[in-house]
């Protein structure tokens, strides 16, 4: 009877360990710099003081015409693998976010996958 206990505790203990996903590592200091949406002209530049600014030059929007707060300015936060953006909509006051998973960030390429399990790919620029 004790060996039946021990085994269906070691089989339960193995299956929690199973179950149990561990997070992306994610180094943090890779993300400030500027990022170009893969077969875009789209960019994000992560600051590191938690602000950016996203422009799209097909557009003819580039970065010197992001005004801090106004369009395409946006505030950023990184908890572990989950990435939150707030984007500024300056003719309403308010902000939209954008909340992703970052499933691969190294010095060169980020991919974020969102809710609904749309993954974007990134290069970076700077």
């Amino acid at each position: 009877m004790k060996t039946k206990i021990n085994i269906l505790l070691l089989a339960v203990g193995v299956m929690l360990l199973a179950s149990c996903k561990k997070k992306n590592e994610i180094d943090p200091t890779l993300l400030p710099g500027v990022w170009q949406f893969t077969g875009t002209e789209q960019y994000l530049n992560f600051h590191q003081d938690n602000t950016g600014a996203f422009w799209d030059e097909a557009e003819d929007i580039y970065e010197d015409d992001i005004e801090k707060n106004g369009n395409g300015w946006f505030t950023w936060a990184l908890a572990e693998d989950q990435l939150a953006l707030k984007f500024t909509i300056e003719v309403s006051g308010g902000s939209v976010p954008k909340n992703s998973t970052i499933t691969e960030l190294t010095t060169t390429t980020m991919t974020w996958q969102d809710s609904f399990k749309n993954k974007t790919h990134f290069t970076r620029k700077k």
